[in-house]
């Protein structure tokens, strides 16, 4: 369930929300690191969390400015497996 935050006159509305992906072919913190480091280029992500011990990627994203099919082809780009937790 998403969060939405509205600011003051003229500035646009976001619709915070958070999804869990699961990830596959990360074995070790550089994985994370550079997960992290592609989703946080992306404009209406505002904050990931990647661990490669669990698999998981929990990101926290602009509804309004990004889709979460967007954050799932990015880390494929990267070489991994990735889909939305179920």
């Amino acid at each position: 369930m998403g969060v939405v935050l509205a600011s003051g006159c003229g500035q646009a509305t976001v619709e915070e929300r958070t999804v869990t992906i699961d990830v596959g072919g990360m074995v070790c913190t550089s994985c994370e690191q550079g997960i992290n480091h592609a989703l946080g280029k992306l404009d209406g992500v505002l904050a990931s969390t990647v661990d490669h011990k669990t698999g998981k990627a929990e990101v926290r994203f602009n509804a309004k400015k990004i889709e979460p099919s967007m954050i799932v082809e990015t880390i494929e780009g990267l070489g991994f497996t990735a889909s939305l937790a179920g």
